[in-house]
């Protein structure tokens, strides 16, 4: 399965929609959202994919950006999201929690750590 991973659009739908075009340009199957989502019009833009949200430290609407995210028929983690995916275990968390962030990543227990906060891209 091809995975699609975006964070900290902090709302913003226009910056957010070179990185739509991109995921449809590689035919990602699913989409995971790292937190910092920012407002309800982010998580439209998300609506090609089935896609995983999990709060950042910016989502101060939370139970607002929840609702968004259940009536567009998309799944919300909170602050920590857990999957498996194709047999691999991925973990979802935003990273501004340092000490949980090492945790999960030395933990052994995921295949795979996504994460956003920093705005760097990284692999």
């Amino acid at each position: 399965m091809r995975l699609g991973v975006v964070s900290d659009s902090h709302g913003h739908v226009d910056h957010v929609r070179p990185a739509i075009r991109m995921l449809e340009s590689l035919q990602v199957e699913r989409v995971l959202h790292c937190g910092d989502i920012g407002s309800a019009a982010v998580v439209e833009l998300f609506a090609s994919w089935p896609t995983d949200f999990v709060f950042g430290n910016c989502d101060d609407r939370r139970d607002e950006l929840a609702a968004a995210i259940e009536a567009a028929g998309q799944v919300s983690h909170g602050a920590f999201g857990e999957l498996d995916v194709a047999g691999r275990r991925i973990a979802l968390i935003h990273s501004d929690d340092r000490r949980r962030f090492q945790q999960t990543i030395h933990s052994g227990a995921y295949h795979l750590v996504c994460y956003g906060h920093t705005h760097v891209a990284a692999i």
